[in-house]
């Protein structure tokens, strides 16, 4: 299920809003699935070659013995200008299954120029 923006939002881009869910029983128990999942999306294009966009995504499964969750943010800006590009990404990811914890980070510079 989601909802979308077409026409600009804030003049300038759109917004994305979507829901999942899956559920499997299994008849062993312990590995079944009750999985709910979140998701919000903002990209923009903006004056003088400059696109943004940022994405939240968020789920949980309490179907299994243990459960867990998932949370990614990501963040990007991007400059063109005739065969010249530069790229600035930053993302997270937060994942948790019972006790244990995983925690990633990304910081990405590119600077690319095309031939």
């Amino acid at each position: 299920l989601y909802v979308q923006t077409e026409a600009p939002f804030f003049d300038s881009g759109n917004i994305r809003v979507s829901a999942r869910r899956s559920r499997i029983e299994y008849e062993t128990g312990g590995r079944s699935v009750n999985l709910q999942g979140y998701d919000l999306r903002y990209g923009a294009r903006l004056r003088l070659g400059i696109e943004l966009s940022a994405n939240l995504s968020h789920e949980s499964d309490t179907g299994a013995t243990i459960p867990r969750r998932r949370v990614i943010t990501s963040a990007r800006a991007q400059w063109r200008y005739r065969k010249f590009s530069l790229v600035f990404d930053l993302g997270r990811t937060l994942e948790t299954q019972g006790e244990s914890t995983r925690n990633r980070a990304l910081v990405q510079i590119m600077a690319r120029r095309d031939f």
